[in-house]
């Protein structure tokens, strides 16, 4: 019997005397017909195939994760059993997942544990575009608690003994210090790591190229503007500047406050959300990284009467001038700020290639006014120190960098946890940090962003525009009364939000996720099917019918005891 190739698909079904009955759910049986592994990611050629990973591919859906860690786990010391269940965390072969660590700093009189519909909001930014973001809060190990201490900084900023023993005698440790103490070592190269501090001065978090950040907020912020600097600040471990990243170069673009950027890394959004309106005119905030690229802008010579035209037209962004005393309308001035003699403006406008008066000066008919539109370029929108320059559009979505180091690094080696995680010293294999390690060198990335008053909702259980209504205007697109920003599971209605493994995918939608592939007694989860699946060897088919079989017994069995144990009580009954 030639079964090579043939998946068979089986359940089993028990049915009582009543003719009540259950089944389980329908498995499919691979069989693997040699044990050729092409590109040695620890998955035979046939299983790839039926699988539908690339078979000459160790890495088919481009995340910086094999196949093989993917389906089966990591076996790092190579003994034979799994180091790290990626499976068991919900990876993928075929969708593109990134893994996080957080931690955070609590004593007995407050903690900065990130709320849930913090994470929620998070995780739901990525899912929208097709990325699942895996965040250990706890359930899977992780997410430790950390004695609280009052000032936070990375050592690798600080190379002065006697500037170390200093911190520690006052109580603070190094944040990577604190990473060595309480992050597992199997986890090195895979898991970004993140923590959140108490409040510092000056910042409210910092990145580093590589996987590690911190937030600095205080507990009673607002859970979106908590989400958003969350958002930020990982989006610089994926090699996001302030004003996006320079195209196919590892390298960030630190201009600020850029109207043609719309993007969680301005400062202009990081507490709110990027805005864009409903079909009703509501503004509405959402946590998002630019997902396009629209128009550069030659501040020494701006068309008002051609603004900008994003693919929907919905979208707002925002842009800094002084104010002249012309004057806006309510929801086109969002920030009013005097410093010294001078009124400066933030100004929004629809990115839907209406005029925008660039200079403010009450008209949208000047063909090349030279007027700043960012402020000072840094992290200063109220300000007219910065250079009449070019501002480089940019888009996020396709330049974020998944894997932890180099692009594709580990892949072709064997993987090393010291050589993945550091890449510092991956200069030998990847050149390109060198250029990244100096527009980054010896200084944090750092600063506080302007916190902007709300005209619309941001989708968090709160009335951001004290209007007396609460996320109005947010969509719910399964009608279960929960917003799509935080609905753990926005395709399908479960009010209840009921989520066993508190993975942040809510159970009703675990099984588009979910389907087992299990060689020997490790599983994956596969979203395209609802079926759990078996990749085994023909010589194990004998002892997984065997099993099948001995299930069926065991079912029919109970049921029949079961049955017969009523009709027992009822023949007692009858005697009596």
């Amino acid at each position: 019997c030639q079964l090579h190739g043939n998946p068979v698909q089986y359940f089993i079904r028990a049915v009582d005397n009543t003719g009540h009955a259950t089944e389980s759910e329908t498995r499919t049986i691979y069989f693997a017909s040699s044990t050729t592994d092409s590109d040695s990611d620890g998955l035979t050629n046939d299983m790839e195939r039926q699988i539908g990973t690339d078979p000459n591919n160790p890495d088919s859906d481009s995340d910086g994760l094999k196949d093989g860690w993917e389906v089966l786990g990591i076996d790092k010391d190579g003994d034979g059993r799994t180091d790290l269940d990626l499976p068991g965390m919900g990876s993928h072969p075929l969708l593109r997942d990134i893994f996080l660590e957080l931690d955070w700093m609590e004593d007995n009189q407050h903690s900065h544990r990130p709320e849930a519909d913090v994470v929620q909001l998070f995780v739901n930014a990525f899912a929208a575009k097709n990325i699942r973001l895996h965040v250990d809060t706890g359930q899977w190990g992780g997410g430790n608690t950390i004695p609280h201490q009052i000032k936070a900084t990375w050592h690798m900023y600080d190379f002065d003994t006697q500037a170390k023993r200093n911190a520690y005698t006052a109580g603070n440790r190094y944040l990577f210090d604190i990473k060595t103490d309480n992050f597992d070592e199997d986890r090195l190269g895979i898991f970004y790591w993140g923590i959140f501090v108490h409040e510092q001065p000056g910042t409210t978090g910092q990145g580093e190229i590589g996987g590690n950040f911190f937030v600095a907020m205080r507990p009673t912020s607002r859970n979106v503007a908590k989400a958003g600097t969350l958002m930020h600040e990982f989006g610089h471990t994926l090699q996001l500047g302030h004003g996006g990243r320079l195209d196919n170069e590892l390298e960030y673009d630190s201009i600020h406050f850029k109207p043609n950027y719309r993007s969680i890394m301005s400062y202009h959004f990081q507490f709110s959300g990027v805005p864009k309106t409903d079909r009703t005119g509501l503004i509405l905030y959402d946590l998002d990284y630019s997902d396009q690229e629209l128009r550069d802008l030659d501040e020494n010579n701006l068309n008002e009467r051609t603004g900008l035209t994003a693919t929907n037209r919905n979208y707002q962004s925002y842009y800094s001038c002084k104010d002249r005393g012309h004057g806006f309308g309510f929801r086109d001035v969002v920030e009013n700020k005097t410093v010294g003699r001078n009124n400066y403006l933030i100004v929004s406008f629809q990115l839907n290639g209406s005029a925008v008066d660039w200079n403010c000066d009450g008209d949208f008919i000047d063909n090349d006014p030279n007027v700043n539109i960012n402020g000072n370029g840094d992290n200063e929108f109220d300000a007219d120190g910065g250079p009449l320059e070019t501002l480089y559009t940019r888009s996020d979505w396709d330049k974020i960098v998944l894997p932890m180091g180099c692009p594709r690094y580990g892949l072709e080696d064997d993987f090393s946890e010291d050589d993945v995680i550091n890449v510092w010293e991956e200069r030998d294999n990847c050149p390109e940090h060198d250029a990244i390690r100096a527009s980054f060198s010896g200084k944090q990335i750092e600063g506080i962003p302007p916190e902007y008053p709300f005209f619309g909702e941001a989708c968090d259980k709160i009335d951001n525009d004290e209007d007396g209504e609460v996320d109005e205007g947010c969509p719910d697109e399964d009608a279960d009364g929960i917003v799509d920003a935080l609905d753990n599971c926005p395709q399908k209605a479960n009010k209840n939000q009921k989520d066993s493994n508190g993975d942040f995918v809510g159970d009703a939608c675990q099984e588009e996720y979910n389907f087992e592939v299990t060689t020997t007694n490790q599983t994956v989860e596969k979203p395209e099917k609802q079926v759990e699946e078996t990749l085994i060897e023909p010589q194990a088919l004998n002892m997984l019918l065997i099993i099948v079989g001995v299930l069926v017994i065991i079912i029919v069995c109970t049921v029949v005891g079961l049955v017969l144990h009523s009709k027992g009580k009822k023949s007692n009954k009858k005697k009596k």
